[in-house]
């Protein structure tokens, strides 16, 4: 019998390796609300009441998730739920929800209909108490919660602003959550679990193939791998993973040239840029991305350990993947257009980057479009497009710097394909000269300088240009390797596939986690519950 098990033992080993698993992949989960319709006008123009902790609400002693804010509106954010911890889920969202009504009570202006009844009289505003202020929420939250919630003020920013009022922006609407999830698992399951939690790009697909059903994941890396490169074992299937994430995150950047197929010129790129600016959009490379990694594409590929040339495997995998034939990273990926915005750290103020026009610019495209460049720079913002065109000795070499172990001398190559090149070798080897504006001592007389800072990690962790502290490719707490290598952050969790076709009658058409505070909790923990089953062997 013990010769029989274990014969059975090495077939499973050898043919099934997905057998050897736990029955449970372990996995956490954290939620980020983005409450549209609240408004803290006095935060939009200073950067240092922005991303700071308010407010903290912790359930049986331990942390649930915080209240901050994110330019003018309020965010809620959750801490991670290991796939254990359902029940602490079960009352962070609980709390959440009662944060969204009273919110809601508090600070929305209700309207009742007049008597008249004539255009532009049908609603009359009713009399209300003034809106409600942070410490206003501290103490209705604390009494609507049960025993076991603590809610506590607290943190660098929250004597300034406790008292500041939170107001609506339009006094048509009620608080809509702006959902976005984050999920930690082994890299072996990253194909699979976007295939399921992403949005498919409809339009693009039936362009590239006239099919509704064909993924993201068959978008950007095609199932079949070649064998040189195939899934055979555990660190294949994680390099796998890896490597598609680091596809999706190129093809949906070099996305940004195009516009109904056609591939734009920089000038139209500044104008889209300067646009999004006016609306107060966001203009990093986040807002491109419908799923991006948290952690250093180069870091993770140290976890997998595999012995294997990366820039070659990459090559291999994307091969006749749809998109990468549709829109060519290779040759358009270094024209990606996004921005960085610069904040006075001390005031919490925009910047003023105008001394930037007094530097050599190409010529034509300053004359074209200086109106445009010095109102974003007039902001603080500097975007890739203007970079291009700045004739500084380091914007010369964009868009891609040498590597520290490389003479800059070489570096003039480094454009177009050669770019891409590097982007792709510096998961293997990173080191890479990445471009940053540094803001230098105005008080010692010092400029803007735009040019080299070393960096320890892959050239899209964060991007070109972007400040160290931006959260693409970068976790803030410290990693855990119990729940996988890979963290993504769905930032279209919204328009999931599996919801929208899955029990369509059953959530709301307006998408997934994004309908009134009282569903929340039906949403979110049926995305649990399905993460559970979805990773359970039994299931697969």
């Amino acid at each position: 019998m013990r010769v029989f098990a274990l014969a059975i033992s090495v077939i499973v080993i050898l043919f099934y390796p997905d057998k050897l698993y736990a029955q449970k992949m372990p996995f956490q989960i954290g939620f980020e609300f983005q409450l549209n319709n609240t408004s803290c006008p006095w935060a939009e123009s200073n950067y240092n009441f922005q991303k700071k902790r308010i407010i903290t609400v912790k359930w049986k002693k331990n942390e649930i998730f915080h209240i901050e804010l994110d330019g003018p509106e309020i965010e809620l954010i959750t801490v991670p739920f290991p796939y254990t911890e359902r029940e602490k889920l079960k009352n962070c969202i609980f709390a959440i929800q009662e944060v969204i009504k009273l919110l809601e009570k508090g600070i929305i202006i209700k309207f009742e209909a007049s008597e008249e009844g004539g255009v532009g009289e049908f609603f009359a505003e009713t009399e209300k108490d003034p809106n409600m202020t942070f410490n206003d929420l501290v103490t209705e939250l604390s009494k609507t919660l049960k025993e076991d919630f603590l809610v506590e003020g607290g943190g660098e920013v929250w004597e300034k602003v406790k008292d500041f009022e939170i107001t609506s922006k339009d006094k048509w609407g009620e608080i809509s959550p702006q959902p976005q999830v984050t999920i930690q698992h082994p890299l072996e399951y990253t194909i699979e679990l976007c295939k399921y939690l992403s949005s498919t790009d409809l339009e693009i697909n039936k362009v590239l193939n006239d099919s509704s059903e064909l993924t993201v994941a068959e978008e950007v890396l095609p199932i079949k791998i070649p064998d040189k490169y195939s899934m055979r074992n555990l660190t294949r299937r994680k390099l796998a993973g890896l490597m598609f994430l680091q596809a999706h995150t190129i093809s949906e950047m070099t996305k940004s040239v195009f516009n109904q197929g056609r591939i734009l010129t920089d000038v139209e790129l500044l104008s889209k840029t300067c646009n999004q600016a006016r609306s107060n959009s966001q203009l990093d490379v986040k807002r491109m991305i419908s799923f991006m990694s948290r952690r250093p594409f180069s870091k993770m590929l140290l976890e997998v350990n595999a012995n294997v040339d990366y820039s070659k495997a990459f090559e291999a995998a994307i091969n006749g993947a749809f998109i990468w034939k549709k829109i060519n990273p290779k040759g358009n990926f270094y024209r990606s257009e996004y921005a960085e915005e610069h904040y006075d750290s001390s005031t919490g103020r925009r910047l003023d980057f105008t001394e930037l026009l007094n530097e050599d610019w190409d010529k034509d495209f300053l004359n074209d479009k200086r109106v445009e460049i010095e109102e974003l720079l007039k902001k603080g913002i500097v975007s890739t497009a203007m970079v291009r065109h700045l004739q500084t000795s380091a914007t010369r070499l964009w868009p891609a710097p040498p590597h520290i172990k490389h003479s800059s001398s070489h570096a003039e190559s480094y454009k177009g394909t050669s770019y891409y090149n590097s982007v792709i070798s510096s998961v293997k080897n990173p080191g890479y000269l990445r471009f940053f504006v540094c803001k230098k001592d105005r008080s010692a007389g010092q400029n803007l300088w735009i040019g080299f800072k070393e960096w320890g990690y892959d050239l899209l962790s964060p991007p070109y240009l972007l400040e160290y502290d931006d959260s693409m490719g970068r976790l803030k707490i410290q990693h855990n390797p119990t729940y996988g290598e890979a963290i993504v952050e769905f930032r279209d969790i919204e328009r999931a596939v599996y919801v929208h076709t899955s029990n369509p009658d059953k959530y709301n058409a307006a998408g997934f986690l994004l309908a009134r505070a009282n569903t929340l909790s039906r949403d979110a923990l049926f995305l649990f519950d399905f993460l559970c089953k979805l990773f359970d062997n039994q299931n697969r």
